[in-house]
């Protein structure tokens, strides 16, 4: 593997990891490259900040042979004073004394990787414009963790084995998590990952306060709970608030969180509106962490062509699978589309 598919690997697993300092630096390094059109490519994509785009085509490019013509290796002296200050490229005791030193980005890949975790690099086509909001029909106490319904019963649905209340999914729990020392670095790499769509660089002091319980005291699923109801009460009032508080709590492990800034990405109405990385959002969580209410959402993107192509089977399966974890609205989304699917072959 050249340099050039290493430092593209990198930038993939940085992605994933919110590293924005290492993608910027692969970048810098990787620039340098102008005769290489693909390259060029998901460097301007990476630029726009539309990552999960940038996923597609750089596991797209890794999987293609390069040209001979293209030259791998980066003129290091090109690097500019300023670059070197920024991204801290130079350890400055070692350059006292007078001593070099090479980065293997293959020890750098393995290191790198054990902490990172594959996504579904899905193809996502472009997303059509459909109303979000009006599409699922939803308010906020749906889809909170702690009003899933697990004693709902299936109607004529005999094939189907009904949901017990003595079920429970690992979403519902109050977990307490432990504090996360390093929050406030998550929080500005998320400000560039995720652009606020009217920044205003006043200081809140919910954020404040927020950053501080999180960095000192950790948190738990009702806090989770509790902030993302006051963001949605504040978003119309106070959207460059919402927004920051938002992008904190998405940063923790809450899976829940994670869901509602896949859904705020889709929607832009407190954040710049990135409808791919929302679909690849919700298709981790569906796939991956098998979130009840992404599956159920991931089944609509489906059965719409959101994102992805059309495919009816497929949403309905969705549908099944998110009705079997006590998604009220996927039983009647499910019955509706069965309904509509018997219909048209009526017609034949």
């Amino acid at each position: 593997m050249n340099q050039t598919q290493k430092r593209l690997q990198i930038i993939n697993i940085a992605i994933s990891i919110t590293d924005i300092d290492t993608i910027q630096l692969q970048m810098l390094k990787l620039n340098q490259i102008k005769t290489d059109e693909k390259l060029q490519n998901i460097l301007s994509t990476l630029d726009s900040r539309n990552y999960a785009k940038a996923q597609t085509l750089i596991s797209t490019y890794l999987e293609q042979p390069i040209s001979d013509d293209i030259i791998q290796r980066v003129d290091e002296s090109i690097i500019s004073d300023e670059d070197i200050e920024k991204f801290e490229l130079y350890n400055e005791e070692l350059e006292e004394d007078n001593k070099t030193i090479e980065i293997d980005l293959d020890d750098m890949l393995k290191i790198q990787q054990n902490n990172y975790k594959p996504e579904n690099n899905q193809q996502t086509n472009n997303c059509i414009d459909v109303d979000f909001d009006s599409l699922l029909n939803i308010t906020e106490k749906d889809i909170k963790p702690s009003e899933i319904d697990l004693s709902s019963k299936l109607d004529n649905q005999n094939d189907i084995e009904p949901i017990t209340t003595n079920q429970t999914t690992k979403y519902q729990q109050d977990n307490k998590y432990e504090a996360i020392p390093y929050i406030k670095k998550k929080f500005q790499d998320m400000l560039v990952k995720y652009p606020i769509k009217n920044p205003k660089f006043d200081s809140f002091v919910s954020v404040d306060r927020w950053l501080e319980q999180i960095e000192n005291d950790g948190y738990s699923e009702e806090n989770i709970e509790e902030m993302i109801d006051y963001i949605l009460k504040i978003s119309h009032k106070n959207p460059a608030e919402a927004a920051q508080l938002l992008l904190i709590t998405a940063s923790t492990q809450s899976i829940y969180a994670k869901f509602m800034l896949a859904r705020e990405l889709y929607k832009g109405n407190i954040l710049e509106q990135n409808k791919d990385e929302a679909f690849q959002m919700i298709y981790d969580l569906a796939i991956n962490e098998e979130y009840p209410e992404a599956i159920c959402d991931l089944a609509q993107f489906y059965e719409y062509g959101i994102g992805v192509k059309k495919d009816i089977k497929k949403a309905l399966k969705l549908y099944d699978e998110a009705m079997q974890l006590g998604i009220t609205r996927a039983m009647r989304n499910y019955d509706r589309l069965s309904k509509q699917k018997k219909s048209l072959f009526g017609l034949f």
